[in-house]
């Protein structure tokens, strides 16, 4: 179920330079080709919005609508807009059908569950829905959750009057109003024409409308995509007649009435009317004293669907989760596209996974020295991108990954929304004893032999700069665009030359080319591939950083501490006012705990933060190059 947003143009945007009044050429040029960009993807976006709810034959998966969608919220934030976002897209005309009334209550779509770190469990994921659900509803207790599976259909209402008889069936269409389509609506079998006992008063029963996978297969002849395009296109034949001989199925999970009731009995209530449900259900209480018994039990129940997925007639892409208190929920409320009080928990896309060959697996060393088990992948087609390699990020996880894996076994590989290639699990399952079953890192760091050190589950090799490795690796962040980006196109390549040649190891080490003779321009352009011109060109770079105040923010950023990001490195440079000698004096200093704690409280940093930024300036290595660095460069605010 995705959620769609309307589309209207920008606001026009003058690019002007303050001091002189001229209008920048740099700017228009950026401008005009960002507003093309947005021009093209709102089109885009309009067409396969029109595919997925007018038409019903969406051509693109969610996931690549997903990463369209980004890109133009991106370019509309950048450029401002005043349209107002809603969910669906505009009534198609001429599509043969009347429009429909107007929904009883605006048709929202829901916020998708996701990690919010790539190591959060599942269950943490849904207590940390919790808390946030039950801080919406305040003084109102949740008491309990309701799951049941989430379908991979055709989202439709159907109007019922006071006496019970259907006044109308009709698709979501723009959130607000969709198509007639009951002449349709009443061949499919669920899709109620009475109801009894009458309910007395009008209502709404919203549901899905899906077809059998043993259907789908047997109309495969026809071309149909999948089973949800097949219900969506089924449902939209002009003659009801054909409609009737795709033999869809209603299933229905929410009624629409001037008097709210709890979710279990708007469930009940449906069952007694007739209409077929969503199976298996769950409902879980919930104690705000115990959050993760809820949680756990909530992901139990993922999982349980997970496992019975591949084995239902029926299409399943996740769960939902919902408060069943109506008076919770009504306190919760909603935002402008989805409900607070419900989401989905869908399963990966499985256009994202992959079965592939494990040819071995070797230990890459990052620049902060720690040691990460990759599996080397025969090469794989995710999506656009060939894959031949996998993070397994730590010893445990390849334990448990591979366990019962041989070397040479097929194994499964996703690309997950970091674009990250992960390998998740077997794609056999087996109980014999495997290679990787009691893996270790190796005893020696693969870059420099050192012996590696262990802090839980995790092993690093200490050697910092005089590991070629690591020197390498900090040297690429140090240069970096976010950091003090060289524009000298030294990449990766480039500066392990440097170290392997013995000519660098630090930052502060190529800093110093070029302030004394003419040495270092002849030793560079002797390299392989270099040459005068590109060493001239690196050492012209160098003088810039040297003789130009270089922002506290990009500083921080550049060396390279654990958990220092944008966010935290802009508001210490704030507070500090670009001058690093006082909070590098804080840092240094085991005493200064209370100035640590000041500094913990800013916005966007927090005691781990502190913690790194404190641990980097009592290390030895880190602090003499940072007190080398200091005499090369000047910083600003």
């Amino acid at each position: 179920m995705r959620i769609r947003t309307a589309l209207c143009f920008i606001s026009h945007h003058h690019w002007r330079d303050l001091k002189t009044g001229t209008r920048s050429r740099i700017g228009v040029r950026s401008f005009l080709a960002n507003t093309n960009e947005l021009e093209d993807l709102r089109q885009k976006l309009r067409v396969h919005d029109d595919l997925y709810y007018n038409i019903g034959r969406p051509e693109l998966s969610d996931a690549e609508y997903d990463a369209l969608r980004a890109r133009y919220e991106i370019l509309e934030k950048e450029f401002g807009s005043n349209c107002d976002e809603i969910v669906g897209a505009p009534r198609r005309q001429g599509t043969g059908f009347a429009p429909g009334k107007p929904h009883m209550e605006r048709m929202l779509s829901l916020e998708n569950l996701k990690p919010k770190t790539k190591n959060e469990t599942s269950h943490e994921s849904i207590a940390r829905w919790l808390i946030r659900t039950q801080k919406f509803a305040k003084s109102f207790p949740l008491d309990s959750i309701c799951a049941e599976p989430k379908l991979d259909g055709v989202s439709i209402v159907l109007r019922y009057a006071a006496n019970g008889d259907l006044v109308q069936a009709s698709t979501r269409g723009d959130g607000n109003q969709g198509d007639d389509v009951t002449a349709n609506a009443i061949t499919v079998q669920g899709v109620l024409t009475k109801l009894e006992p009458a309910p007395g008063y009008d209502i709404e029963v919203r549901g899905e409308i899906l077809m059998p996978e043993s259907v789908f297969t047997s109309l495969q002849s026809q071309n149909l995509s999948t089973p949800r395009n097949a219900a969506a296109g089924s449902l939209r034949q002009l003659d009801p007649a054909i409609t009737k001989k795709r033999k869809l199925l209603f299933i229905g999970y929410e009624i629409l009435a001037k008097e709210g009731i709890n979710y279990d009995e708007k469930r009940k209530k449906l069952s007694q009317w007739g209409f077929m449900l969503p199976e298996p259900w769950d409902i879980v209480s919930f104690a705000q004293s115990n959050i993760n018994e809820t949680a756990v039990a909530l992901a139990n129940y993922h999982t349980q669907i997970l496992k019975m997925r591949n084995d239902r007639e029926l299409g399943v892409d996740g769960v939902v989760y919902k408060v069943n208190s109506w008076e919770a929920c009504k306190n919760i409320g909603s935002t402008a596209k989805a409900p607070r009080w419900a989401i989905a928990y869908k399963y990966e896309d499985s256009a994202a996974v992959a079965a592939t060959r494990l040819n071995g697996i070797r230990v890459s060393v990052g620049k902060r020295g720690i040691l990460t088990p990759v599996a080397e992948l025969e090469p794989v087609k995710l999506g656009d991108v060939t894959v031949s390699s996998a993070t397994l990020h730590n010893p445990s996880n390849v334990r448990s990954v591979l366990k019962g894996v041989r070397l040479g076994d097929s194994v499964l590989v996703r690309r997950a929304g970091d674009v990250i290639p992960q390998l998740i699990s077997s794609s056999i399952e087996t109980e014999t004893p495997g290679d990787f079953d009691d893996w270790i890192p190796p005893d020696r760091c693969p870059s420099c032999g050192t012996e590696p050190k262990q802090i839980d589950d995790t092993f690093f090799c200490p050697a910092a700069f005089d590991c070629p490795a690591q020197a390498t690796a900090r040297l690429v962040h140090f240069f970096s665009r976010p950091a003090l980006d060289l524009k000298a196109g030294l990449g990766k390549k480039k500066l392990e030359q440097l170290v392997d040649n013995h000519l660098v190891n630090t930052a502060a080490d190529l800093l110093t080319f070029g302030t004394g003779d003419d040495t270092h321009i002849n030793t560079l352009a002797q390299l392989d591939g270099w040459g005068p011109k590109s060493a001239k060109k690196l050492l012209d770079a160098l003088y810039r950083i040297r003789t130009t105040p270089v922002p506290l923010t990009r500083f921080l950023i550049a060396l390279g501490i654990p958990r220092i990001g944008n966010a935290c490195a802009i508001s210490i440079a704030k507070h500090y006012e670009g001058s690093f000698h006082d909070l590098w004096s804080i840092l240094k200093n085991k005493d200064a705990t209370e100035q640590r704690s000041q500094l913990a409280a800013l916005p966007g940093v927090g005691p781990a933060a502190v913690d790194a930024l404190h641990a980097f300036a009592l290390d030895p290595a880190d602090r003499e190059h940072t007190e080398r660095l200091l005499q090369l460069i000047s910083l600003v605010v």
